[in-house]
């Protein structure tokens, strides 16, 4: 097999590899973020009073979703043509929470 063959087969098992485990953690994370959104809605508090422990979650499991979707995309070759730089958001806004409690 000539060597360019050799290098693009391996990449291209490499991308295969990356999709599953991104599948994978992207089945994970809903899993989670269905768990925590009934948590969440069945909690006996305001949505300005959300704890910050909650606030912290959700964030955690919107920045998962945002890098396992970079990820899908990468392996994909989807943003082959974009810049790499000044794709993700530099600034995440919760709407609704009181920043006085937060």
């Amino acid at each position: 097999m000539p060597r360019k063959a050799k290098k693009e087969n391996i990449k291209s098992n490499v991308n295969e590899r990356h999709i599953k485990i991104y599948d994978k953690l992207l089945d994970n994370i809903e899993y989670l973020l269905e768990g925590f959104s009934k948590g969440i809605t069945n909690a006996e508090y305001e949505l300005t009073e959300v704890p910050k422990s909650a606030i912290s979650t959700l964030d955690f499991l919107v920045a998962s979703v945002v890098k396992i979707q970079k990820g899908h995309r990468i392996a994909l070759g989807l943003d082959d043509d974009l810049p790499e730089e000044g794709s993700e958001p530099k600034i995440t806004f919760i709407q609704g929470v009181d920043i006085k409690k937060v």
